[in-house]
C-alpha cells in the first residue's frame, strides 16, 4: 500500500511572533501543572529579546500550515520537531502494509505532540490532518535544552506523554470492552469535554464542529461505517446526539454521560466538562 509522505503547504513560514503553546488557564484546569511552568516554556519558545541566542531561536520557529488529508508526521520516519496544533484537528494513524488503518486518536487545538520523537528517533504513527490546520514547530534539540535547564519545562512535556498515555489506556477498554454505543457516547463527551477544557468552547455548550466522517469514526472506534451509522440513528432517534453536515449536536449530555459512564476513566467520571454536572 501507498504510505503517505510528509507534506506541508507553501504557506509554512519562520515566525515566532505571538506563538503561545497553550493558555495558562486551561492547562493549568487540565493538568495541574503550575502555570509558572507553562509561562516558562512559553517565554523560552516565544519571548521577543535582543538575545541573538534567543533571536536565533525565534528564526528557528516554524509556523505550518497543511492541507486536510495530508500529513503532517510521516509513520517510520525521522523528523526534528515537537509541534502544537494551532487550529484545525488532526489525527494519529497507524497504516498498516495491507493498507489497513487505526486510528489511534483524534489531536484538538492546543495539543501537543511529537513529544515522544525527543526519546525515540522514529515512530510507528503518523499525524494526518483532518480538516486544514496550522501547526506551530519546535526543533527538539531547543526543546530538548529547554526542559533539561528548567525543571518546570520539562514536567510539561513529562505530564504530556502522561495524558497520551492515559487517553490511550481509555481507548484500549473501550475497544477491547465497551459496546458500539459507549464507544460511540465516549467519543462525543471525550471531544466536547477537551474543547471546553482547552478554552475553544463555551462550558455550556451542547454542539460543536466535527470534521470526521462516518468511516473516520469507524476507523477510531473499530467499527464499520455501517455500524456507526446505525448506531448514530439510535442516538438521534432517543435524542441523544445527532451528527450530520460536519457539527455534533448532544441532546441529553447527561444520559450520554450515564451510557458511557463504564468507559470513563476516574478523573473523566467526575469532571463536569464530560458530564457531570448535567448527569
Amino acid at each position: 500500500a501507498r504510505r503517505p509522505t510528509a507534506t506541508l503547504a507553501a504557506a509554512t513560514k519562520p515566525d515566532g511572533s505571538g506563538l503561545v503553546w497553550g493558555t495558562e488557564a486551561s492547562t493549568a484546569r487540565v493538568t495541574g501543572v503550575p502555570r509558572r511552568g507553562l509561562r516558562r516554556l512559553t517565554a523560552t519558545w516565544a519571548a521577543k529579546t535582543t538575545s541573538p541566542a534567543r533571536e536565533a531561536s525565534r528564526r528557528r520557529m516554524l509556523t505550518s500550515t497543511v492541507r486536510s488529508g495530508s500529513t503532517v508526521i510521516a509513520p517510520e520516519e525521522e523528523h526534528g520537531y515537537i509541534y502544537r496544533l494551532h487550529s484545525g484537528w488532526c489525527a494519529r494513524l497507524r497504516v498498516l502494509a495491507d493498507g489497513r488503518a487505526q486510528m489511534l486518536g483524534v489531536l484538538l487545538p492546543g495539543d501537543l505532540f511529537g513529544v515522544e520523537a525527543m526519546l525515540m528517533k522514529r515512530q510507528s504513527d503518523g499525524i494526518v490532518a483532518l480538516d486544514t490546520v496550522r501547526v506551530d514547530q519546535l526543533p527538539q534539540d531547543q526543546a530538548r535544552a529547554a526542559g533539561m535547564a528548567d525543571p518546570q519545562i520539562g514536567l510539561r512535556l513529562s505530564w504530556q506523554l502522561a495524558e497520551n498515555h492515559r487517553r490511550l489506556g481509555n481507548w484500549v477498554v473501550g475497544l477491547g470492552r465497551g459496546r458500539a454505543d459507549e464507544r460511540l457516547a465516549l467519543l462525543l463527551l471525550e471531544l466536547r469535554g477537551r474543547l471546553i477544557l482547552g478554552g475553544t468552547l463555551r462550558e455550556e455548550a451542547t454542539s460543536f464542529r466535527l470534521p470526521l466522517t462516518q468511516g473516520q469514526i469507524g476507523e477510531l472506534l473499530g467499527l464499520t461505517a455501517v455500524h456507526v451509522n446505525r448506531t448514530l440513528r439510535r442516538f438521534r432517534d432517543a435524542g441523544l446526539a445527532t451528527v450530520a453536515g460536519g457539527e455534533a449536536r448532544l441532546g441529553d449530555v447527561a444520559g450520554l454521560h450515564r451510557l458511557a459512564y463504564p468507559m470513563l476513566d476516574v478523573w473523566e467520571k467526575e469532571r463536569p466538562e464530560f458530564g457531570k454536572r448535567a448527569a
